[in-house]
């Protein structure tokens, strides 16, 4: 599959969420941000191995992965493909170590770069509405869903209650991990989480499906939830699937992939 030139430039912005999805042991979706993720070539993603740990272990040779990248015009490109392994030295590895992120932070420097192999490439058109997510935040903002259990610990939702960060959610379609868009995304009944279905692809959701949800915002802070999806609910403000939160992880300094207690 040959990258179009519209993801090949998304890929290779600096100011860009850019997410990372794999499949865990337990057979479940892990879904982090990996903003050093740029196109080598038409053919190939690259990217920096730095502060991964879960996904890290998900990464062996062969296995399927996913990337999404979201730009600042909110335009969206979803990339599934093959892990080909990480390179310590060569080619690859001279491209990684160049990036800015890299080369100019002592603190940050890639231990290895990791190879995507891409085979699919598209976009979720209807990710790309402003009025749509702006919609969409509005019911999920509308929605009433009984609380049950413990509430998210305020520092996760928080930040998945931000208008301007970027959030995304990954599935497993037969071992495949596919990423969505869900900008609208926040916490209702303190502990899940509700997207407007106007700008997701909620038709990818089964009722009962494990999901990862990420969050990246403007400052550089970002967890990652893990969940089960209920299905869809009536809002006051329109349609809404709701995810049911088991489990929260920070992903950024001094403790990334630790898990959070609350």
């Amino acid at each position: 599959m040959v990258l179009p030139r519209g993801a090949f430039e998304a890929f290779n912005l600096e100011m860009a969420g850019k997410f990372l999805a794999t499949a865990g042991g337990d057979g479940k979706p892990n879904v982090v941000p990996v903003i050093s993720i740029r196109a080598f070539d038409d053919e190939t993603l690259v990217f920096g191995e730095f502060m991964m740990l879960k996904t890290r272990k998900n990464l062996t040779e062969g296995c399927r992965v996913c990337a999404c990248v979201v730009t600042e015009k909110l335009e969206n490109y979803v990339a599934t493909g093959v892990f080909k392994g990480f390179e310590k030295s060569g080619k690859y590895y001279d491209f990684i170590s160049e990036l800015p992120i890299f080369k100019y932070n002592a603190y940050t420097g890639a231990r290895a770069a990791g190879i995507i192999r891409i085979d699919e490439v598209w976009q979720v058109e209807k990710a790309k509405s402003k009025v749509g997510i702006l919609l969409d935040s509005l019911a999920a903002m509308s929605t009433h869903v009984q609380r049950e259990g413990r509430l998210l610990h305020s520092n996760v939702a928080e930040k998945f209650n931000k208008l301007n960060a970027v959030k995304v959610m990954a599935k497993l379609e037969d071992g495949q991990p596919i990423i969505t868009p869900a900008i609208s995304m926040r916490v209702v009944a303190g502990s899940k989480l509700a997207f407007g279905t106007r700008s997701t692809e909620v038709e990818r959701l089964r009722l009962g499906d494990h999901v990862a949800a990420a969050v990246l915002t403007m400052d550089a802070m970002a967890y990652q939830v893990k969940g089960v999806y209920e299905g869809k609910r009536r809002a006051m403000l329109g349609q809404v699937g709701v995810i049911s939160v088991e489990e929260a992880y920070t992903l950024t300094p001094p403790r990334p992939g630790e898990k959070i207690l609350w």
